[in-house]
């Protein structure tokens, strides 16, 4: 685990900051977490309190693939060979 924490920590980590999106994109995406490197996010966390609202669950659901396929597009526009991301719902229970 120290090895993950360190390697994590060498990388922006952003909380509640919007994800970057394409110019003129219409929807605002904020994730409850994101780490980016070089201005490219590569890790999308959503997480949910336990109990929490089935509804904000579903929407989340979706929401963390949306994010995921727009970091990846970036990373396709900006010629980043085999780009990556990592999505992650974390549902509290």
């Amino acid at each position: 685990m120290n090895w993950l924490l360190i390697c994590i920590t060498s990388f922006d980590l952003k909380t509640r900051d919007p994800l970057p999106t394409p110019k003129g994109f219409e929807e605002t995406y904020q994730p409850d977490f994101f780490a980016e490197r070089d201005g490219f996010p590569f890790i999308v966390v959503e997480v949910k309190k336990p109990h929490a609202d089935p509804t904000i669950l579903h929407q989340d659901a979706r929401k963390v693939p949306h994010m995921m396929k727009l970091a990846i597009d970036r990373m396709i526009l900006a010629g980043i060979k085999d780009p990556y991301v990592i999505g992650l719902l974390v549902q509290g229970k």
